[in-house]
């Protein structure tokens, strides 16, 4: 096998690699978001709560 083909090979297993590092990402940010979306309407769930005590 020559060199070139031997790289050209490697080049698009690499790609590969990246591809799906680059979707775990993505993924992993999008949960985080979900995350970050969900503690805020939780805080803002327990701040309604509280004012609602409060004004009793």
């Amino acid at each position: 096998m020559n060199i070139f083909k031997k790289l050209k090979i490697e080049q698009k297993i690499f790609n590969q690699f990246d591809n799906h590092l680059k979707d775990k990402l993505l993924k992993s940010d999008h949960n985080r978001s979900n995350i970050v979306n969900k503690n805020k309407k939780i805080s803002g769930n327990v701040q309604k709560r509280f004012e609602s005590i409060q004004n009793k």
